[in-house]
């Protein structure tokens, strides 16, 4: 599982919840004067009930704030309760020919039935070079 590691670097709260708060978006937005808040990240509501097969995608141009948004999504989705293995982030600057981002959303869907639980208890990950292992709460 080559995306394994990616993802899991990705998506670092499947490890540990607040790590969404040292990503470097966050942490430099936090650390600016100016903090613009876009309506956007108001207006999106989410559905994470079991039957929900929606995948929410955000597109535009570079560098204006499209992760800086989804991370602090992220963390307000966390802080509310989101099942952490309901939160998936992938970058399609990783996605070549398309086909990285088919094998990327296979493994999430592998690691989820993993590690998740679908009931919304926090299930953190921990893993070594090549292996995963399940942990039932912090860490």
């Amino acid at each position: 599982m080559a995306y394994e590691a990616k993802l899991l670097h990705n998506n670092p709260w499947w490890r540990e919840p607040r790590a969404v708060d040292e990503n470097e978006k966050i942490v430099e937005r936090e650390g600016s004067a100016v903090r613009y808040d876009p309506p956007l990240r108001r207006e999106l509501r989410y559905n994470f009930e079991p039957d929900n097969t929606v995948i929410y995608t955000l597109g535009g141009p570079r560098q204006v704030g499209k992760t800086t948004m989804l991370m602090l999504q992220v963390r307000d989705l966390l802080a509310g309760g989101a099942d952490l293995w309901n939160v998936f982030y992938y970058s399609f600057d990783d996605a070549g020919d398309g086909s990285e981002a088919i094998g990327a959303i296979e493994v999430y869907v592998l690691l989820n039935k993993k590690y998740g639980d679908g009931g919304g208890h926090a299930r953190t990950c921990s893993w070594t070079r090549s292996r995963l292992s399940r942990n039932g709460g912090g860490g």
